[in-house]
């Protein structure tokens, strides 16, 4: 950031909307995106939660989406035991790990939120392998509404999020600022809860 600031080289910032107002940016608020997700679980009866999240670690996006779990749940009085709370790289095999990990305990899970789509399906394709059924044993959710997300079976619930939006206004903001004219500086998008099929009311409810 010194460089490009010493050198005068415009730029924006993509993949987190930065909160600290230090940089230019587009993007979403993922601690809220992931609240409503688990909001919508919670009003659908479920109270055993697992997450299969992206590796936290130098990664905004990841800690933001876990956080936002953690919030949303804690405000309703529930718990998310620290062993069914995994990261996983974003990989298909990940997710089919992450699912594996979660459901180990004795009491398992009704709903598993994965920190995205990517998790989400290996963790949908490791269901199927052990037998559980989606949704009726446990609920999947996942994150960025994948186009292959609307097409697999069950169909994913997930959150959407305008990435055209995203490289348009990133696009413009480039070439504004190359222009030497004046250009708002962080740009919030709004996200989209897409309810599918991969989610329904818990049995025990």
């Amino acid at each position: 950031y010194r460089m490009l600031e010493a050198h005068a080289v415009p730029y924006v910032l993509t993949w987190a909307f930065d909160e600290s107002g230090n940089h230019p940016c587009v993007g979403f608020d993922n601690r809220a995106a992931a609240m409503r997700m688990a909001n919508y679980l919670l009003d659908l009866g479920h109270r055993r939660f697992a997450m299969i999240s992206g590796i936290t670690a130098h990664n905004e996006r990841a800690q933001e989406r876990l956080a936002g779990v953690l919030s949303a749940l804690a405000a309703r009085g529930v718990t998310l035991p620290p062993d069914r709370i995994v990261e996983k790289p974003y990989t298909h095999t990940g997710g089919r790990e992450g699912l594996r990990e979660v459901m180990a305990g004795r009491e398992r899970p009704t709903a598993v939120i994965c920190g995205n789509d990517v998790l989400a399906i290996g963790a949908v394709a490791e269901c199927h392998v052990q037998g559980l059924a989606v949704p009726g044993d446990v609920s999947i959710t996942g994150f960025d509404d994948m186009e292959i997300a609307a097409l697999m079976t069950p169909a994913l619930t997930t959150v959407r999020f305008p990435t055209t939006d995203l490289g348009a206004y990133a696009a413009r903001h480039l070439l504004l600022r190359l222009e030497g004219k004046a250009v708002d500086l962080r740009c919030k998008l709004p996200t989209e809860l897409v309810v599918r099929a991969s989610t329904a009311t818990p049995r025990a409810a």
